[in-house]
């Protein structure tokens, strides 16, 4: 039997790992590497692929005009194939989904995790891209056919309220969990390290720079307990926008060099503390560290001039909350 998974983060292949290391073990299983221009991402990226033995991994790429050619050619290349299972990385890509089905025509096709925009994809639906790429995807036979789609995911409970998208099994990354160098420390250690996990709200235009920079000091003061407090970077945040952080907060950056799932697995982490404004690496990272703890930050103050911003946040917060798989608070800056 034949699977092939399409990913194009490092989250996507963190789960497309532990999707082929609990189901599909002693199968033909292949890797469609979505190369992008950010090469950060990338990076980041082909560090995971040796978690698993994948019967073969292709790079294509994903962007620009390439992204079409490359995408047409791996569908010609492997014609006559016939996939038991695609998995897809990007549930809103409605490009790498038509590829997918290309590739399966008669399989599943399921959906791994891409953190927020799962969220996103569970409550607004199918597949989508822009006008222009519908446009030349329809032109060329890449538009998605399926309105259903199966989700392996690490966010059961955002599944209950939607009919139209279902979940197929839950990632408790039990295959990812069983990596850790010292899966059974359960000591907790006094005053821990600090991480905040960061956002990149500022260069999405959602809030300003000195608004963002005013919620991490006051994050800070509030870890003042911890021995150390780091920021782990966004891997699309600018460089002059950290500059500014490192010049106005006390803090040390910490830049991952993969998926923040795994960055910490050969570590000792507990009594450390993970703290977010919204990223739903809180959840996954629960599944994996079960003797860190986790902190969602309620800042609605300083989101108040951004009532919209101030809505989603909020939102999310409750969904982080009831998604959380160890130990949780909300803390109120």
């Amino acid at each position: 039997m034949s699977n092939v998974f399409v990913i194009s983060s490092p989250l996507q292949l963190l789960n497309a790992t532990e999707a082929a290391a609990s189901f599909h073990r002693g199968e033909e299983n292949e890797l469609i590497v979505c190369k992008s221009i950010d090469s950060v991402n990338y990076h980041q990226t082909t560090k995971l692929i040796d978690l698993f033995e994948w019967s073969k991994v292709d790079v294509i790429r994903n962007y620009g005009v390439w992204q079409f050619c490359d995408l047409l050619e791996g569908k010609r290349r492997r014609k006559g194939s016939r996939f038991a299972v695609a998995y897809i990385g990007e549930p809103f890509s409605a490009i790498h989904t038509a590829f997918a089905e290309s590739l399966a025509p008669h399989g599943s096709i399921i959906f791994l995790d891409d953190g927020l925009s799962t969220l996103d994809f569970v409550r607004y639906g199918a597949p989508n891209d822009t006008r222009i790429k519908m446009l030349i995807s329809g032109l060329l036979g890449l538009q998605p056919k399926r309105r259903n789609y199966d989700f392996f995911s690490a966010f059961p409970y955002a599944f209950t309220e939607n009919t139209r998208n279902s979940i197929l099994a839950i990632n408790s990354y039990s295959y990812i969990k069983s990596l850790r160098s010292n899966p059974e420390a359960s000591i907790t250690k006094k005053n821990g390290v600090a991480y905040i996990i960061g956002d990149n709200i500022v260069e999405e235009g959602l809030i300003s720079s000195a608004a963002y920079i005013e919620i991490l000091y006051r994050i800070v003061r509030y870890l003042s307990t911890s021995n150390k407090i780091y920021y782990l970077p966004h891997r699309r945040e600018l460089k002059k926008n950290l500059d500014k952080i490192i010049n106005e907060i006390p803090i040390d950056i910490y830049y991952s060099s993969t998926a923040i799932e795994y960055e910490f697995l050969k570590k000792d982490t507990s009594g450390d503390i993970f703290v977010s404004l919204q990223s739903t690496a809180l959840v996954t990272m629960s599944y994996i560290y079960d003797n860190a703890s986790f902190i969602v930050v309620n800042a609605t103050d300083m989101l108040s001039y951004f009532p919209f911003l101030d809505r989603i946040i909020n939102d999310k917060h409750a969904l982080i909350m009831s998604l959380m798989r160890a130990n949780i608070c909300k803390v109120d800056l």
